[in-house]
């Protein structure tokens, strides 16, 4: 049997965080990937050389690499080793961020991993149309904020939107991270009740109000 080749693959979550990152993200509220989206070669190539070069990846199963881009901004990617099919070891991309964004607290208390284990919804497939139908309003809803109260309302709007469905997806072994970034994919699993959603729906429409109030205010 010859030498392990080391092979990585990009999840659809990496290309969506590199995609946000580097504000290439289209669609609704810019939250859906370029058709044929690819992560920088460049990148891919980097972490290649490294995992086929530094014997100290064996034996590991889970890697936290740094990597300065051609822009110098710092990411931490977040790599996980996949399956063995004969001499190919394969290794998966789970997630991108800056690596200002990561913490070793953040890293022990399992908020890294809730997050990279995130996935985004594969929209071929189908919800039922209760879902869909909840899934439009709150869409509709935080389009609406955003163009009443501007781009920071609309994030923090969302980060909200994030928390209620993290909340609905605890569970006795704690609690799950839904990033703010992902909800759009998320909400398209129709994974969620349909009190959370009304209860979301509620919130944002408060949310709207009141930013409907202050521009009244501001005469906007």
């Amino acid at each position: 049997m010859g030498e392990t080749i080391n092979e990585l693959n990009i999840t659809e979550e990496a290309k969506f965080d590199y995609a946000f990152l580097k504000d290439l993200l289209v669609g609704d509220f810019g939250s859906d990937l370029p058709p044929n989206f690819r992560i920088s070669q460049e990148l891919v190539s980097e972490i290649e050389l490294f995992l086929n070069t530094n014997k100290k990846v064996q034996g590991k199963y889970y890697l936290r690499l740094t990597h300065t881009d051609e822009f110098d901004q710092d990411l931490m990617l977040f790599i996980t080793r996949g399956k063995l099919e004969e001499n190919k070891q394969y290794w998966e991309l789970k997630g991108i961020t800056e690596a200002s964004g990561w913490s070793e607290e953040a890293e022990e208390n399992g908020i890294i991993r809730a997050w990279y284990e995130t996935k985004v919804a594969n929209t071929t497939e189908k919800t039922d149309w209760v879902a869909e139908m909840y899934t439009y309003k709150i869409i509709d809803k935080l389009e609406e904020i955003y163009d009443i109260g501007g781009r920071d309302e609309y994030i923090g709007a969302r980060e909200e939107v994030a928390r209620k469905l993290s909340r609905e997806q605890s569970d006795d072994r704690g609690q799950k991270e839904i990033p703010s970034r992902r909800v759009k994919y998320y909400l398209k699993k129709g994974n969620f009740s349909s009190g959370t959603a009304d209860e979301i729906i509620g919130m944002l429409n408060r949310i709207a109000d009141e930013c409907r109030e202050r521009a009244d205010q501001q005469g906007i």
